[in-house]
């Protein structure tokens, strides 16, 4: 029986699978599907599927419209990578805040999700010498900030686009 991948462990594999197939790579997570926990009664086990999760992601990222060229291009130009990462954070922190205040009949961490993958797009095209400084700010960002959310969903295998 294997353990269930963590809730980190499942995020890191989540954003480095859009960052690559932003990029245009082929994903280097060690599999799109991890299965994992005690057979169900059907027999088959508990499965967290990458590719699935990503694309429901994509799909949430793809109902965010506003124009995000001016701050992917803000990001793309730090000068230093940490910078890169802080920046990208109040981007999405300051745009999720603002869409939300807009809208109230919006929920704050699917527009934070949304915001998130849609900006990570734009900057990989821009910049992807800083993709890997920006997988790790945005992993840290649903870790300390959506987690709690996320789980509350039923975890990523159910959160729906």
């Amino acid at each position: 029986m294997k353990n269930p991948p963590s809730f980190k462990e499942q995020t890191e594999c989540i954003v480095n699978f859009l960052i690559e197939e932003f990029s245009g790579s082929r994903m280097q997570c060690a599999a799109n599907r991890m299965s994992f926990g005690d057979e169900t009664d059907s027999g088959g086990a508990h499965s967290f599927d990458v590719a699935i999760i990503a694309g429901r992601l994509r799909e949430l990222g793809d109902k965010f419209n506003e124009d995000l060229e001016a701050p992917a291009r803000s990001i793309a130009e730090s000068s230093l990578r940490q910078e890169a990462g802080t920046k990208f954070q109040e981007v999405v922190e300051s745009l999720s805040k603002t869409w939300c205040a807009q809208d109230s009949s919006l929920v704050y961490e699917r527009v934070f999700l949304a915001v998130s993958v849609k900006l990570l797009e734009y900057v990989v095209h821009k910049a992807p010498q800083i993709s890997r400084q920006l997988a790790t700010s945005m992993t840290n960002m649903i870790i300390h900030g959506l987690q709690e959310y996320i789980q509350g969903q039923g975890g990523w295998e159910n959160l729906e686009s």
